[in-house]
């Protein structure tokens, strides 16, 4: 009976390591690959992470208390790190730093002793493009007092009809002044003359 729970325990803790979805956006300083083990107990063990698509597959290998990436894609090159201590505490779990679009897959964590080799967990990795807010220029309008542009005609054709009436009787006034010479009266008209044209300039 206790073997049995066991066996559903280890089936349980499988299904939900390969059902492990990890999202992280492109630019971030570095994303956490979950990976552990508390049920297989190996001598010199290797943990392996690994992506099938690649060639070659090798993500990160740690063997005793040292990395061995000599066959590591260069594609993960000086970007991958493991726990000092990872094999001691069974906590295999991968760090890759300054994730890109181009990490988004499948990785696997492996186990072996040289002999056998064991699948530990399966993790999608979703490296996501940055969520840019994209601001729109919006002018602001700012409503100012409206300025009273109306013009105001004034119709001043009756004070220039009632200025050349009284230009008029200067003129006759002027002419009907006893001892006044014809050069004074001629002055006179020349002057009021010339008012008349200036007022009616003016008008126009």
């Amino acid at each position: 009976m206790k073997t049995l729970v066991v066996f559903l325990l280890l089936v349980n803790v499988s299904q939900h390591a390969l059902g492990v979805v990890v999202e992280v956006n492109e630019g971030a300083m570095s994303v956490l690959l979950p990976c552990q083990n508390m049920w297989f107990r190996l001598e010199n063990p290797t943990v392996m992470w690994t992506r099938s698509d690649l060639n070659p597959k090798s993500v990160h290998v740690r063997q005793d208390k040292t990395d061995d990436n000599r066959g590591q894609n260069q594609l993960y090159s000086g970007r991958t790190s493991m726990r000092p201590d990872a094999l001691a505490i069974f906590d295999f779990s991968l760090t890759l730093s300054k994730p890109t679009i181009a990490d988004s897959g499948i990785y696997t964590c492996s186990i072996s002793d040289g002999r056998e080799e064991r699948r530990l967990s399966d993790i999608q990795l979703q490296v996501k493009a940055p969520q840019h807010n994209y601001g729109f220029f919006v002018p602001t309008l700012e409503i100012l007092e409206p300025i009273n542009t109306s013009v105001r005609l004034y119709d001043i054709s009756p004070d220039i009809d009632r200025l050349k009436k009284q230009i008029k009787e200067f003129e006759r006034s002027w002419k009907e002044i006893s001892g006044c010479s014809k050069a004074t009266v001629a002055v006179g008209g020349f002057i009021a003359t010339l008012i008349v044209i200036i007022l009616e300039f003016m008008y126009i």
